[in-house]
């Protein structure tokens, strides 16, 4: 009996919460020692959840997500629930999210986790969503357009004055040690009319390195095709 109650408890909030149906997808930056695989889920009874075998690359498919509250949770399955391992909260007046998982020396919980607005609105093709995961300030300067950009905050860099005629542009990026400035990197990056980029910095817990990655983004193309197919 008392399992029942407990069931139509979580049915009750489930049901309470949903009409909230969001578009996901989810990569790993880097991979968490002995966790390969997520379950990405937007209630604790697994009613609406799916399974990640985690990449480091960019998925070109969303997978629908209905939610019971404005969190998205990401963990393992432990029998008929989940044991969570982040719950972060989705952007505001978005249906379309991006999760990076990041790891942790947490082995209870390997990764923690970024979410994005992955809508064409908040990032448009032919422009970079700069995002620094370093526990200091990331300063760039990206075609001739400076950005500084804290810990745990991003920002769209959609204007290149110094952009070449083959899309080029060149970068320095610096981060904050102290009250000094130092170079991490340097060299070219392409702007690509019908792709959006994703740069990520990052300080691996385990090793720390710190390091920019970037994601070239054709998910607003592929979509368009194949609406286009379908219609």
């Amino acid at each position: 009996m008392k399992i029942l109650l407990l069931a139509l408890l979580g049915m009750t909030s489930f049901l309470a919460g949903q009409g909230k149906t969001i578009q996901v997808r989810t990569f790993c930056f880097e991979f968490a020692p002995g966790a390969r695989n997520v379950t990405v889920a937007g209630d604790l009874e697994l009613m609406s959840s799916y399974d990640v075998p985690l990449k480091k690359t960019l998925p070109l498919e969303q997978q629908a997500l209905t939610l019971a509250s404005n969190k998205i949770l990401i963990g393992a399955k432990d029998g008929a629930t989940l044991n969570v391992w982040a719950d972060p909260t989705i952007p505001a007046n978005t249906n379309e999210v991006m999760i990076v998982l990041f790891p942790s020396k947490n082995k209870e919980k390997p990764y923690h986790a970024a979410l994005f607005d992955d809508s064409l609105r908040s990032h448009p093709l032919g422009t970079f969503r700069i995002a620094n995961y370093a526990p200091n300030s990331v300063r760039l300067v990206i075609g001739g357009s400076p950005v500084e950009i804290p810990s745990g905050k991003n920002t769209l860099v959609e204007e290149f004055p110094e952009k070449k005629a083959n899309g080029q542009v060149a970068y320095f990026a610096y981060f904050k040690a102290g009250n000094e400035w130092k170079r991490v990197s340097t060299g070219f990056w392409d702007v690509i009319e019908k792709k959006r980029t994703l740069q990520i910095a990052y300080q691996n817990p385990f090793n720390n390195r710190l390091e920019i990655r970037g994601f070239e983004d054709s998910l607003p193309i592929m979509k368009a095709l194949r609406a286009k197919q379908q219609g």
